[in-house]
C-alpha cells in the first residue's frame, strides 16, 4: 500500500492542503519530491509565531524575491508568480503548523485561505501545488489528511 506521498508524487492527488501523518522524515518527503523533479520548500514553524514571522519565514524559505513585501497581497502575488521554478510541480511542507494555529487562528486561516487559493490557481494550469502541513496537533480547520 503506497503512502500519501508516494500517492502525490505519483499524480494521484489533487493539487491542495493537506494534512501529514508523522510517519515520514521532513527530509525523507523533501528527497522523494524532489526526486521527482519537482520543488519543496521546507517551512519550519517551530518559531512561526505570528503574521510577520510567517510571512517573513515563508518569504525566506521559498526565497520570493527581494521585492516581496511580507503582506497577504505579497505572497498571494509571489505564490502565483512562480515562474523561476520552471514546469515542475511544487510542494510546501509546512512543519509545527500548530504552534501558529494555536497562538494565531485567525493568521493561520487566512494562511489557509491565500493557500488554497494558490492551489486552485495552479491546478487550473495544470501545474501541481500542494501545501502540507505536518505537527499539527488539534487544528479547527477541516483539512484532509494526506
Amino acid at each position: 500500500m503506497k503512502n500519501g506521498i508516494d500517492r502525490l508524487t505519483d499524480g494521484e492527488v489533487e493539487s491542495g492542503v493537506y494534512r501529514l501523518d508523522m510517519s515520514l522524515r521532513p527530509s525523507t518527503i523533501c528527497h522523494r519530491v524532489v526526486a521527482r523533479g519537482w520543488a519543496c520548500f521546507y517551512l519550519d514553524g517551530a518559531n512561526v509565531f505570528d503574521k510577520a514571522s510567517l510571512l517573513a519565514q515563508l518569504g525566506e524559505a521559498m526565497d520570493f524575491p527581494d521585492y516581496y513585501g511580507q503582506n497577504w497581497d505579497a505572497l498571494e502575488e509571489c505564490i502565483t508568480e512562480l515562474s523561476w521554478l520552471g514546469p515542475s510541480a511544487c510542494v510546501l511542507l509546512y512543519d509545527h503548523a500548530s504552534v501558529l494555529a494555536g497562538q494565531h487562528p485567525d493568521v493561520f486561516a487566512t494562511f489557509l485561505d491565500v493557500m488554497q487559493l494558490a492551489c486552485e490557481y495552479w491546478s487550473q494550469r495544470s501545474r501541481p501545488f500542494y501545501v502540507l502541513l505536518r505537527n499539527t496537533g488539534e487544528l479547527s480547520h477541516p483539512i484532509p489528511t494526506l
